[in-house]
């Protein structure tokens, strides 16, 4: 009989139909001669039978994944430079830009995005856990808190930064299973007229493309349009102008409000 657990979105049955055994957790490399033990972890992928997200049966917790020496930079990658520097230009070049707006991205890695937004001179933050990429950040010149961001986070942002006109989120949602936390704070922080805009991987291109890489700790949910639409528990909210990027795996959602 098939495994199943709860879905971590509206509680329906998530039924498994691949498993990958046991599995290291990514990006945590053990140097060489190193006698420390390697964390393994259960790499089992379901579907939910109400919502019908795609989801990990099992959840690493956050720190053994995004820690002080987490090794991925995106300004590394010359595609998604170009990429992120095309993304804050579109917010830069709305009204949304303005020399009031706050534009807050939720993930901001190494500052990729918001490097083109403070050269714009737009107030700006980014949230970042793993440590030294956050100090990365930091170093050139861009607002971070280094942080994991949920409700509580939201609200300590909203007292000293006021409401967001934009917030953004590149491949981090997928990444967080405590979904309900998150969103909440994105309605906390977001402005009235605010828009909160997403990018994750496409779970109909993984199949499409075979990309069972994209199967792995740190994605956690894997979205489509219907399961990204919000049919699960609150906060429902409201799925608009989807886009599926030409990048491999990716798909932009731009969610206008939070009911």
């Amino acid at each position: 009989m098939p495994e199943s657990s709860a879905c971590r979105i509206c509680g329906g049955d998530v039924v498994a139909f691949m498993d990958f055994g046991e599995q290291p957790v990514s990006d945590c490399f053990l140097p060489p001669g190193s006698s420390a033990p390697e964390h393994f972890y259960r790499l089992v992928v379901g579907a939910c039978g109400s919502c019908t997200m795609v989801q990990l049966l099992n959840e690493v917790p956050r720190e053994r994944m995004f820690h002080e020496d987490y090794p991925y930079f995106s300004s590394g990658s010359a595609r998604m430079r170009e990429h992120f520097q095309g993304v804050a230009e579109r917010f830069v070049a709305t009204d949304r830009g303005g020399a009031v707006a706050f534009i807050f991205e939720l993930g901001c890695n190494d500052g990729v995005m918001l490097k083109t937004v403070a050269e714009a001179g737009i107030r700006h933050l980014g949230v970042e856990p793993s440590g030294s990429v956050a100090d990365v950040t930091a170093a050139r010149g861009i607002r971070v808190r280094k942080d994991f961001f949920e409700e509580s986070t939201a609200r300590a942002i909203l007292a000293e930064d006021g409401r967001a006109a934009v917030i953004y989120a590149a491949n981090t949602l997928c990444h967080i299973p405590y979904m309900g936390s998150v969103l909440r704070g994105v309605r906390e922080l977001l402005a009235p007229d605010g828009v909160f805009v997403f990018e994750d991987p496409y779970f109909a291109d993984i199949v499409r493309q075979t990309s069972f890489d994209q199967i792995y700790d740190e994605h956690f949910y894997y979205f489509t349009a219907r399961s990204g639409g919000g049919r699960g528990r609150p906060p429902r909210r409201e799925l608009g102008d989807p886009e599926r990027r030409p990048a491999p795996h990716r798909a932009v959602g731009d969610t206008r409000r939070l009911v």
